[in-house]
């Protein structure tokens, strides 16, 4: 998969046609460039991305967009489009596994376009992972929706189901998130010993994006070294492991100051409703303040509720009312 930012097309521009539909142009500066040697330039551009060969019932895109290929005979191709209950007949090369969109951005008074090789089978929610993948946002601190044909894409959608076509123009909505902030208890101790393994349980209320946590610091001038995780579900042997880095964990100054922020390099789409688990599988021995007064459900900002679970297996003791893990950093 590839992208292609609009300054590298400074011979193309966007125009409106006569039946009021937008499409990219190519050397419009030219005068003598006409519509079919316009066309030609496109069917190009649509041939070289036509790189794997698409199988017997699998998604395409055609010239009427996305159906199933049913029979390929001769070079020629049987597509059923599910929607409309409907057979149709269509040269091998105006099937594709893959197909361009262009994706346009407004940010800061800045119109940017993006050109993105998508599957014929894939859906909103693989498209924003793309999306992610080549840091066109930065979706770490930017809460973003797609538009097309003047409605939201939602993530559950496949691009059959929203009816997109090749070329397909969608708009990119972003907003500027800030970093809020949950405290799970409300007093601080001394004198507990960390050692093998430890975590909590939460789900949240509403979609967030889970950007790091507080972890308590020594109290006897010590580093805390470890590994931390997090996965679906609570046990790491079933659910998928969405995020793992080492951590080090400074010593705490004193009670006042014990925590210390982790913010993850990447952060984590954490979906409501759902139980994930936060594991911290320490490297060596020390003691730690920990903290008490927690709750199985504590609101945070934004309307933000987290709801804690312990979690089987952990060897440390971390629970609902006391323990490690006393603050989650996240955006909504």
């Amino acid at each position: 998969m590839s992208k292609y930012h609009q300054n590298e097309l400074k011979q193309s521009v966007w125009k409106q046609t006569e039946d009021g539909s937008w499409k990219l142009f190519f050397n419009l500066e030219e005068d003598s460039f006409s519509k079919d040697e316009n066309d030609n330039v496109i069917k190009a551009i649509f041939e070289s991305t036509n790189k794997k060969v698409s199988k017997m019932g699998s998604l395409v895109m055609t010239p009427k967009g996305i159906g199933r290929l049913i029979k390929l005979d001769n070079k020629l191709c049987t597509v059923r489009f599910l929607k409309e209950e409907r057979e149709e007949i269509f040269n091998e090369y105006e099937t594709l596994s893959e197909f361009p969109i262009y994706l346009r951005i407004l940010e800061r008074n800045l119109s940017n376009w993006y050109r993105l090789i998508v599957p014929a089978n894939g859906s909103v929610e693989t498209l924003k992972k793309l999306i992610d993948d080549l840091k066109i946002i930065d979706s770490n601190s930017s809460n973003y929706f797609l538009i097309y044909n003047g409605s939201e894409m939602k993530e559950e959608y496949f691009f059959d189901q929203l009816g997109i076509k090749s070329d397909a123009k969608i708009l990119l909505c972003g907003l500027k998130m800030t970093q809020s902030k949950l405290s799970r208890f409300n007093v601080n101790y001394q004198w507990w010993y960390t050692y093998n393994t430890d975590g909590i349980t939460f789900s949240v209320n509403k979609r967030i994006k889970l950007a790091g946590i507080g972890l308590y610091g020594s109290h006897e001038n010590k580093v805390q070294n470890g590994i931390i995780k997090v996965f679906d579900g609570t046990c790491s042997a079933i659910g998928s492991i969405l995020y793992e880095e080492p951590v080090e964990i400074p010593a705490a100054s004193d009670q006042n100051n014990s925590i210390t922020p982790i913010n993850f390099k990447k952060a984590i789409n954490i979906k409501p409703g759902m139980d994930y688990t936060i594991q911290l599988t320490c490297t060596n021995y020390c003691y730690l303040y920990y903290g008490g007064g927690g709750k199985s459900t504590v609101e945070g900002e934004k309307g933000v509720e987290f709801m804690f679970k312990y979690t089987p297996g952990s060897a440390h003791g971390t629970g609902i009312e006391s323990g490690n893990f006393p603050e989650f950093y996240y955006y909504s």
